[in-house]
């Protein structure tokens, strides 16, 4: 072969070469793009099923409040009667008009994306009145006077911090409150609680009241509830407005 055609050979085979390495750059780059797309749709979903879970538990908590708080009935809250001092006292069983039950199962106490116990919100904690300012930009109306009550610095009500026994037991007299086992002894630990919060930073994908929140944002409170002037009572969050399994 002359020389000219050797060359002419060579310079194909390099502008091949160069074509092929090239393609190869590319592919790897879209299989990097590919994969990562994945991976962050696949945590995406992860994170979806956890916040069903999350607004499962939540609300189930909302709703054990109201209920110890009305004996046994899911009505908008009462500053003028008991509630709990801990989340355990929701799992212990009660006795209403004879029919002994569980207000909450005991894995509802655990924010699902931490594994931890929610953060227990008190009376007169700031999330409350942020929280309630929030319900009344979105619904238009006044705050109920029973939830302006919550956001009270300091509240003489019947459980305030005392013991309330929901099997109808008197409470030993001279004794003291135990104090809850969480950890916002910063504040005052011994009020009651009226809602729970979870724990991770992390925007939600569900708007609470029209706004986007994060994790630790969302107050689960059971109320106040809106009522229309024909009478037909709205549910706002989704405490109020998903029919959930029994503890």
């Amino acid at each position: 072969m002359r020389p000219a055609c050797l060359s002419s050979h060579r310079l194909r085979y390099r502008q091949q070469g160069g074509y092929l390495l090239l393609f190869l750059v590319f592919a790897l780059a879209a299989m990097a793009i590919f994969l990562t797309m994945t991976a962050d749709t696949r945590e995406a979903e992860r994170q979806r099923e956890r916040e069903a879970e999350f607004l499962a538990r939540g609300c189930a908590v909302a709703r054990a409040i109201a209920r110890y708080n009305n004996a046994g009935r899911l009505a908008p809250l009462n500053p003028g009667a008991p509630f709990p001092l801990k989340l355990s006292d929701l799992t212990k069983e009660v006795n209403i008009n004879g029919v002994r039950m569980h207000l909450l199962r005991p894995s509802a106490i655990n924010d699902p994306f931490t594994g931890r116990e929610w953060r227990v919100v008190r009376i007169g904690d700031p999330l409350v009145k942020r929280y309630l300012e929030r319900w009344s930009s979105f619904t238009g109306q006044p705050v109920p006077a029973n939830y302006v009550a919550l956001t009270a610095s300091a509240l003489a009500q019947g459980s305030f911090g005392g013991d309330f026994d929901p099997l109808g037991q008197a409470p030993p007299s001279g004794g003291v409150s135990e104090l809850p086992d969480d950890d916002d002894a910063g504040f005052a630990a011994t009020r009651p609680i009226v809602g729970v919060v979870g724990r991770s930073p992390k925007p939600a994908f569900t708007r609470l009241l029209g706004e986007d929140i994060t994790y630790d944002e969302w107050l689960f409170m059971y109320g106040p509830i809106v009522t229309q002037p024909n009478g037909i009572v709205l549910g706002v969050t989704p405490c109020e407005r998903r029919t959930l399994p029994p503890p």
